[in-house]
């Protein structure tokens, strides 16, 4: 082949006919491509951008830098569009309303059947008040719940309350939790020393080896069962840190400590991990003579008696049965620890509410409870009549709680309640041998299991708040605005799995003259 002569200006290079075509093609004006969508007024304009904005808990200010830098990348003009911090602020307070009175609109008018209130408190920085916004206020959560239902209604400010010798117990051991948490990176994790307490063995009373065998197997069966309840993956720890406690091991290979993490005052599992971990690591991190055997008497408690009770509280049809096998431990643990066991069994009797005359009929729902003590129950219930005006929502007398039987507890109320929820009693009239066949029965014990007896919801309602307290808004009503937002955003879009992202609802988009469109 001859070579081509570059140093002549003049030449020629014969291009093929198809290629000639493409070439020409894109010399030609574009008149007939479709414009690129505007994306800076899509983003502004949808009400699922803004949503997810007040999810991810970004400011106004960073999402309007944000806003240009996408628009840029799309190839759009900035300056010929309308975009400023004041533009994304009305825009989303705009969705925020909107998005509001979308959800309110829905929870109205959904069917709904029996349902629960829960609320819980905490005092954090009063950051919606402009005059003093570093000033303690509480703010209390208020959540509904029921079958296919989970509603935060509200995280409202209320005058606060006091608790001065909590607060100081609570430093106490904050104060040893930092320390520990300090001492960590030093600690080797492979040398742990498990509950060696001579009680727990004392052949002359069973009791606590008693305890220990129920507590140990209870939860290893958590551990194994596939759907078993584990909410949230600090009760994986805790139930884990148990059984190292109880000197039973975890699984096949060395144990895997997590470091200690936050200690909020709010969560009792921090406080059990945190417990159980300096108990366990005790040769290794300087306790005083003290707090040693505090922390020894509170593990010994929490491993046998209390741990079991935790877990297993969420689940409503047992509720029953749990508090008056727990109250029982309790007050037999008074030959162990009386001092301990005095102020369990009095806190415990201010929470007896699924004991007591009106809520006693959920245990009818409970695979715990034997069909015997189920007919001993209704024959009771029948006996005692069916008078609503006898309301009975708190146990008053605990004297010989330790020694009844759930059908002690029935009380004319009793039938009546499950009236109030709508329950067909039918099943009351046909032998529990056969109730899980009838479709009565099977219907009723769906509703009251979807009945929610724990108040984590309040509790995420509580977390939620303090995520958003002093950020995006310093408005009270646009607080509450956003927390409903954010709410709804996190339900509809529950994970960042790809089958998720592309099937939720979306809400409804707002056009540049402020109206809505739904989508």
């Amino acid at each position: 082949m001859d070579s081509l002569d570059t140093d002549h200006d003049d030449y020629e290079i014969e291009i093929p006919v198809y290629y000639k075509k493409q070439v020409a093609d894109s010399l030609k004006p574009h008149e007939n491509e479709p414009k690129k969508p505007r994306i800076l007024q899509t983003m502004l304009n949808s009400s699922d951008v803004s949503s997810t904005l007040d999810r991810i808990n970004l400011s106004d200010r960073k999402f309007t830098v944000l806003a240009a830098a996408i628009a840029r990348a799309n190839g759009e003009d900035v300056g010929t569009g309308s975009l400023s911090r004041s533009t994304v602020h009305r825009k989303r307070s705009l969705h925020r309303s909107m998005i509001e009175t979308d959800v309110r609109e829905e929870f109205r008018t959904r069917s709904k059947s029996v349902a629960v209130i829960h609320w819980d408190g905490k005092i954090m920085e009063n950051s919606t008040d402009k005059n003093n916004p570093k000033a303690a206020t509480d703010r209390l959560a208020v959540v509904v719940s029921g079958l296919e239902l989970e509603k935060m209604l509200g995280i409202i400010k209320i005058p606060s309350g006091t608790g001065e010798a909590q607060a100081h117990a609570t430093m106490q051991l904050l104060l040893l939790w930092e320390r520990f948490k300090k001492a960590w990176p030093n600690i080797d994790q492979t040398v742990y020393r498990p509950l060696d307490d001579p009680r727990v063995d004392d052949p002359s009373d069973p009791f606590l080896q008693e305890l220990k065998h129920a507590t140990v197997s209870f939860l290893q069966n958590m551990l194994l069962a596939k759907s078993g309840y584990m909410p949230r993956e600090d009760y994986r720890e805790v139930t884990e840190l148990c059984l190292l406690i109880l000197n039973t091991s975890v699984c096949d290979q060395p144990y895997s400590f997590r470091a200690p993490g936050a200690y909020h005052l709010a969560r009792w599992m921090a406080k059990l991990n945190y417990s159980f971990k300096i108990y366990l690591f005790r040769d290794q991190f300087k306790v005083t003579p003290k707090e040693l055997k505090s922390l020894r008497e509170f593990c010994l408690f929490a491993s046998l008696i209390y741990v079991k009770a935790w877990i297993a509280a969420p689940v409503t049809c047992d509720a029953a049965t749990n508090d008056l096998v727990l109250f029982r431990e309790i007050c037999q643990y008074a030959r162990i620890n009386k001092a301990v066991a005095d102020a369990a069994r009095q806190k415990l009797e201010k929470h007896l509410w699924y004991i007591s005359p009106e809520l006693i009929s959920f245990a009818l729902f409970s695979e715990k409870v034997p069909v015997s003590e189920k007919r001993s129950i209704v024959r009771a219930m029948s006996q005692a009549g069916d008078d609503w005006s006898d309301r009975a929502i708190k146990l008053e007398d605990c004297t010989d709680l330790a020694v009844k039987e759930l059908h002690a507890l029935v009380a004319a109320s009793s039938t009546s309640a499950l009236r109030s929820i709508g329950i067909d009693i039918s099943f009351l009239h046909v032998d529990p041998e056969t109730w899980n066949d009838l479709p009565a029965y099977v219907q009723a014990k769906s509703v009251i299991g979807a009945i929610k007896v724990v108040n984590d919801s309040a509790e995420r309602s509580v977390a939620l708040m303090s995520t958003f307290n002093k950020s995006i808004t310093k408005s009270e009503t646009e607080m509450q605005t956003l927390l409903q937002v954010v709410e709804d955003n996190r339900k509809r879009i529950p994970d960042s799995q790809k089958s998720t992202l592309t099937s939720y609802k979306t809400r409804g988009s707002a056009d540049s003259a402020g109206s809505s469109t739904r989508t």
